[in-house]
């Protein structure tokens, strides 16, 4: 039961997995919601409620996707 209802919840508020290369570093978050963005700028909060911004003065590469782990 409780699985459907976050089911429901998730389809009206889903969380994405975005994985960049920043400066160097792979990056994977899981982010709830997206301020921004843009080749050089992204922000927005993680599935924890923390603000990140990641910023280059040259476009990252990023690809961005449905997180669904958490309700199989």
């Amino acid at each position: 039961m409780i699985l459907a209802v976050k089911k429901i919840w998730r389809s009206f508020f889903p969380w994405y997995v975005l994985e960049l290369t920043h400066r160097g570093n792979d990056i994977q978050i899981i982010v709830r919601d997206f301020k921004k963005k843009t080749p050089k700028l992204i922000s927005g909060w993680d599935n924890e409620g923390k603000w990140f911004e990641l910023r280059s003065d040259t476009p990252m590469d990023y690809f961005i996707e449905e997180y669904t782990d958490d309700l199989k």
